[in-house]
């Protein structure tokens, strides 16, 4: 009986240990790969990629991704300059934006363009191109991060304001007045009641 509840075991296991294996790039870019070829295609953008590398995607797909990782590390440091004790200002986000989108449309003119006269046109382009794009992608940015800002501030515990001295004066004094009101109510109410018994004798 032991035996079988430990082969049972153990089978459990196996079967567990191989559904749950995660693949490795090495099998999978052999799934990937034509056995017959040297290239496979990029899982990104479908490149030829040599079939011995080991990376799933190309360097041009490698390189996109970093440059993303950069930009959206410099708006949330922008985002992070703009905090203060006066509230959120948007000028360093807005500033970011305006050069990261200027700089896309330098890349997107560069791209149209054939030589130098291509990168010419990408520099003298660049500036105008920061007015007009405050209206698009740039300002939905700005906007969310004013929002975000906005629900930190709400869900951030609020400090208790300490009582001035002023009203706990005034919450001194008004005490002292109910107690002395208290305390001339029941003599009166005593001297009546001496009253009423002298006059009964």
């Amino acid at each position: 009986m032991r035996d079988s509840r430990v082969s049972r075991s153990f089978h459990y296991c196996t079967t567990t240990m191989a559904y749950n294996r995660r693949a490795s790039n090495l099998e999978l870019v052999g799934s990937l790969s034509d056995p017959s070829g040297t290239t496979r295609p990029c899982t990104q953008c479908q490149r030829a990629v040599p079939a011995t590398q080991l990376l799933l995607t190309c360097a041009q797909c490698r390189d996109k991704k970093k440059q993303q990782k950069a930009r959206r590390r410099e708006r949330d440091d922008a985002v992070s300059a703009g905090r203060g004790a006066g509230g959120f200002s948007s000028a360093p986000l807005l500033a970011v934006v305006a050069k990261q989108e200027a700089e896309t449309a330098a890349k997107r003119a560069a791209r149209r363009k054939d030589g130098g006269a291509g990168a010419a046109a990408a520099s003298a382009t660049a500036a105008p191109a920061i007015a007009p794009s405050t209206g698009g992608y740039g300002m939905a940015l700005v906007y969310q991060a004013i929002l975000d800002e906005h629900q930190r501030a709400a869900s951030a515990p609020k400090k208790k304001a300490a009582p001035t001295t002023t009203a706990h004066t005034q919450n001194i004094r008004l005490s002292i007045l109910l107690l002395n009101i208290l305390l001339m109510t029941i003599l009166l109410v005593v001297m009546f009641f001496l009253k009423s018994a002298t006059q009964r004798k």
